[in-house]
């Protein structure tokens, strides 16, 4: 007697994998569907940023780049986006590069305003001398 039932949705649609007697062959033909029929998940990090978070940003229109665009040139057969000397990856398309050029970069401003923010009010704390303080009893 098959006791499990193995199943996978893919596009909306619920497929069945198969019966099993055994849970472990269930689990099993469940994580092998799914290694083949689910998408991988897309790629966030660019040059160590973390971008999943930065929305999109207008493109960077350059006149002196031969790509057109800041931060983006050719790289054999791809184009490559980099910021600040350091590689962001190789893209299909010089606006998909340059896409992630943008997004980088309004990573950073945003990161260089955050660390800003946080060195004026490390400025701003006041240190007082422990003498200073006066105990009172309640």
């Amino acid at each position: 007697v098959n006791k499990w039932k193995a199943q996978i949705m893919i596009d909306g649609t619920v497929r069945s994998i198969g019966y099993y007697e055994i849970e472990e062959e269930a689990a099993a033909d469940y994580a092998r569907a799914v290694f083949k029929y689910k998408p991988k998940k897309s790629v966030t990090t660019y040059g160590g940023m973390d971008l999943k978070d930065i929305p999109d940003q207008p493109l960077i229109h350059s006149d002196t780049n031969k790509s057109g665009f800041k931060g983006v040139k050719k790289n054999k057969s791809r184009w490559e986006a980099a910021l600040n000397a350091k590689s962001l990856g190789t893209f299909d398309t010089k606006e998909e590069a340059a896409g992630i050029y943008a997004r980088a970069r309004y990573y950073v401003e945003r990161e260089g305003e955050e660390l800003s923010k946080k060195k004026n009010a490390q400025k701003s704390v006041a240190i007082v001398p422990e003498e200073s303080f006066d105990l009172v009893a309640v």
